[in-house]
Parts: C-alpha cells; sequence; structure tokens
C-alpha cells in the first residue's frame, strides 16, 4: 500500500518534468564572427586573342569572295583591321565610313568579317597582359607594352624598383594601400586595338 502511495505521488512528478525537458528549446547558435578583411587586388584581365590582317584592294581581289565589296571600291583601303575593334573602325575610320554609306554598315563589317578571316599574313593574335598592338604589314599580331611596364620575352612586367598596386605599375613608396579596386576605365585593350587596327601604310 505505501509503495502504491509513493508511485502515484511520483508519477505525476516524472510526467511533469518530461513536459518541461519536451518545452525547452535550445537558444539559436551565436553567428559566426564576420571574417577579417583582405586585401583585394584589382585582377588584370587574362591574356587576350583576336585576329587581325592587313586589308587592301589587293588582299580583297585576291581572295575572290563574291561579295559587294571588290577592290574596285577599295582602292582606298590600306590598314589593319582586327576584329575585336572593327565594329568602332567602321564608324571612326573615313573610307570605312564611306563604304559603309555605299553597301550599308552591316553589309561591309559582314565582309570584312570574312576578308579577316581569310586574308593572307593575317592571324590569330595574342596580346599578354598590359601589351598594346602595333600591327604592321609585316607582323599584324606585332606588340609593345604600355608605360611604364617592360617587355620581358612574352610578357609586359612591372620591374623594379615599380610595384604592382591594384592592377597598376608604379611607384608606391607607403605601399599598397588602398583594399578597394578603383572604377575600371576604358579597357586597356580596347585602347590597344584603337591604335593597332588604324595603322596604315606609309
Amino acid at each position: 500500500m505505501r509503495a502504491h502511495t509513493i508511485a502515484g505521488t511520483l508519477l505525476p512528478l516524472l510526467t511533469f518534468a518530461i513536459s518541461l525537458v519536451g518545452a525547452y528549446h535550445a537558444p539559436p547558435p551565436a553567428p559566426a564572427a564576420a571574417p577579417v578583411p583582405t586585401l583585394h587586388q584589382h585582377r588584370i584581365p587574362r591574356d587576350f586573342r583576336d585576329t587581325c590582317a592587313w586589308v587592301n584592294a589587293t588582299v580583297i581581289d585576291d581572295l575572290h569572295l563574291g561579295g559587294a565589296l571588290d577592290a574596285s571600291l577599295a582602292t582606298s583601303l590600306d590598314l589593319c583591321i582586327c576584329l575585336s575593334f572593327l565594329p568602332e573602325l567602321l564608324t571612326a575610320d573615313v573610307e570605312l565610313v564611306t563604304l559603309g554609306g555605299l553597301l550599308g554598315i552591316d553589309n561591309l563589317e559582314l565582309e570584312l568579317t570574312a576578308v579577316v578571316n581569310n586574308a593572307p599574313g593575317g592571324g590569330q593574335c595574342t596580346y599578354p597582359q598590359n601589351a598594346q598592338a602595333v600591327c604592321n604589314q609585316n607582323d599584324v599580331c606585332a606588340w609593345d607594352c604600355e608605360a611604364p611596364y617592360t617587355r620581358d620575352g612574352d610578357e609586359c612586367v612591372c620591374a623594379a624598383p615599380m610595384t604592382s598596386c591594384n592592377g597598376k605599375c608604379g611607384l608606391y613608396p607607403k605601399g599598397c594601400g588602398s583594399s578597394v579596386p578603383q572604377k575600371k576605365k576604358r579597357g586597356a585593350h580596347s585602347q590597344m586595338h584603337k591604335r593597332g587596327s588604324v595603322a596604315r601604310a606609309h
């Protein structure tokens, strides 16, 4: 009888304890500490590739592509054309603007693209970082380095005592302190092909 009384007393207590455990919710984990900021250097684009060719009336006549652009219309053409810059070149070069008025800019772009892809002496050009094209009639893939970079084999390097900071080569006596890349200006390769593509024979 006594054991029955003790069991009757403990059972409600045990039930209450179990209900408390079930109602308990562990507190959410504390948020992870924010990582320590690191220096984000500006990444320069990788090596750039383009297709370039020297284009003149003789090249167009020899190719016999059968388009509206023939040697008689291209007598004044004598320049290097790189495909990456062709759309801009069509509105910047006087002779090409004239031809665009006669043939239509879209048609002219298609025909010149075919000429560049098939021209003898043309080719696939690869430019290292910080290079600029200096396309010429003897070497359509010629390039040199933008100042202050200097050529070292097939690369443009930031030579001592200068160092590279956020993608720019220069003298930084106080070190490279900026951790935020500056707003990109017009790409070096765009400038590079602007110079290279409008090269003309002298």
